[in-house]
């Protein structure tokens, strides 16, 4: 069987990444799910890899315009995503027998939080409806060009050689578990690596999942990690003792759980290979 032409190929992912966008827009009007929001989130921050890697599929006008309006979206959905998972994790925590001692204080505190969530709600649906309005991803859809084969692969496995570098230049840091600030950096470059090799296995099939799991897999830890952290810092006011010392367990329990993925990746020389199979 032939298989498919890039620019087949880079249609198939533009339509995929803009249905998820679309398919999010309306729970995350109506604040109905939490998770509405967080897809939307990633489903934004996917289409914007996709613009960046096949940019001169567009015209300027329209990847400049498209690419500052996903921008925007991302950081009004920000800090509602936040607030979400702190008050998901809280409301979970205060069923627990851990917590039965600071019951009315952490009620305070999820009370505050979620005020806090529901004055950003009006802001997230004026800020969707203009994106509606806009016609934002038809837009995309519409411009999108027809690209060379050779040029558009090689692209693709140029930039992702670029986000390998950045992750393998900050792997130092793997093992100092009170900086969590740089672990959030290798966090942010793994992401990076993992939605550009989602967009690459397209062109691979079959041949980059490992890669993309093990990218998943960090990712997720030290994002654990990294929410157990700002958690603490940003409540250390009025948090009470239990809910620290919680929150300071699940901190060292990722932070562990990524350490141990990460010596096994090490190990099996994985990142080595990824530069092998992409050269």
């Amino acid at each position: 069987m032939t298989p498919p032409a890039a620019g087949n190929l880079v249609r198939r992912i533009v339509q995929r990444r803009v249905d998820a966008f679309d398919r999010e827009l309306p729970g995350t009007l109506t604040s109905r799910d939490i998770e509405h929001l967080h897809r939307l989130r990633v489903a934004c921050r996917r289409l914007r890899v996709v613009l960046e890697s096949f940019r001169e599929c567009w015209p300027a006008a329209t990847y400049k315009s498209s690419k500052k309006q996903l921008r925007r979206i991302g950081r009004t959905l920000g800090p509602s995503r936040d607030l979400d998972t702190q008050i998901a994790f809280l409301k979970s925590f205060l069923s627990s027998e851990r917590a039965t001692p600071s019951r009315p204080s952490l009620g305070r505190l999820i009370r505050r939080l979620s005020q806090e969530r529901a004055r950003f709600q009006p802001v997230i649906a004026k800020t969707l409806t203009k994106t509606q309005d806009s016609g934002l991803t038809a837009g995309i859809l519409r411009d999108l060009r027809e690209v060379s084969s050779k040029k558009t692969k090689k692209r693709l496995a140029r930039r992702a050689l670029q986000d390998l570098k950045k992750v393998r230049s900050l792997s130092g840091w793997a093992d100092r578990k009170e900086d969590v600030p740089r672990l959030h950096r290798l966090r942010i470059a793994v992401k990076h690596l993992r939605y550009t090799l989602e967009d690459l296995s397209f062109f691979y099939p079959g041949k980059l999942w490992a890669f993309v799991s093990a990218s998943r897999q960090i990712q997720r830890h030290l994002g654990n990690m990294h929410n157990s952290y700002t958690w603490r810092k940003n409540s250390k006011a009025d948090a009470p003792d239990a809910l620290d010392r919680e929150l300071k367990m699940l901190q060292d329990r990722a932070y562990g759980r990524f350490f141990n993925a990460w010596k096994r990746q090490k190990d099996q020389k994985l990142w080595k290979k990824l530069r092998c199979a992409l050269k």
